[in-house]
């Protein structure tokens, strides 16, 4: 399911521009997933990281956009998605997941906020 969210993905990034890598150390077998998270939420989550990381990156000098996937038999799974964009503001660091915030149209500003959500139900650390 994750193999097929990051072709399309890495199309559509491709398709602006960007290129999309899985980091060599990404590893997430099938049945490896933490049960408390349903593999429906991955999905969501993963991709709403990407297609903002896409969007940061379009236009920066290289674009690149990196993601890391891995679980730890699991108990634990680590995603990380890093860009070449210019990152947010430090002083917005707390703001980023409060209901609305965004850098784009008013009718963004949802996806952080029901990841972030979604994530604490599964005890994530956001950095």
């Amino acid at each position: 399911m994750l193999a097929a969210l990051l072709l399309g993905k890495a199309a559509q990034a491709n398709e602006r521009g960007v290129a999309l890598l899985l980091d060599e150390d990404s590893r997430i077998d099938d049945g490896l997933l933490p049960g408390t998270l349903p593999a429906r939420d991955l999905v969501t989550i993963l991709g709403n990281l990407i297609d903002n990381a896409v969007d940061a990156a379009q236009g920066s000098d290289g674009a690149r956009v990196t993601v890391t996937a891995r679980t730890d038999q699991g108990r634990e799974l680590l995603l990380r998605v890093e860009d070449t964009g210019p990152g947010v503001d430090p002083a917005a660091a707390d703001a980023v997941f409060a209901r609305g915030w965004s850098t784009k149209t008013a009718a963004a500003g949802w996806g952080w906020r029901w990841c972030a959500r979604r994530c604490t139900g599964a005890a994530a650390r956001w950095r």
